[in-house]
């Protein structure tokens, strides 16, 4: 689910790597993304220093994809300045990602837009956009 609201995009800001995508000659498909937690897992680790319990910290709501880059060089290794607010960066990541596949479905031809499915989708990504 976290991969899948990700739209296979990293969700650092500027950047837009593909998350999993195929080479050309080889065919092999490679997975060039992470997913991380917000605040981690363990009181130790980055951003763990937080009163969340364990349970909401390995929820899909303190999850967030990042390419491999951005994940291990960047936010991991500064967690002083990418502090929890990663939650920002992974909701403007599943906000643009809702509105990609809106535009997706309505761009389409009638004839080929299953309404109903696609009402289902957007409602279930709706679900997990911050609510202002």
């Amino acid at each position: 689910m976290l991969y899948a609201s990700s739209g296979n995009r990293c969700a650092f800001p500027g950047c837009r790597t593909p998350l999993v995508f195929s080479l050309t000659k080889s065919k092999a498909t490679i997975n060039h993304g992470k997913a991380a937690h917000i605040v981690a897992e363990s009181h130790k680790g980055p951003r763990g220093r937080n009163s969340m319990s364990l349970v909401r910290r390995n929820s899909y709501e303190n999850g967030i994809v990042l390419c491999t880059n951005h994940h291990t060089d960047v936010v991991d290794k500064y967690p002083e300045k990418f502090t929890v607010t990663l939650h920002v960066f992974r909701g403007t990541r599943l906000h643009e990602f809702v509105q990609q596949l809106a535009a997706y479905y309505v761009n389409l031809p009638s004839r080929f837009a299953d309404w109903e499915d696609a009402t289902k989708i957007l409602g279930v990504i709706y679900e997990y956009l911050p609510q202002d």
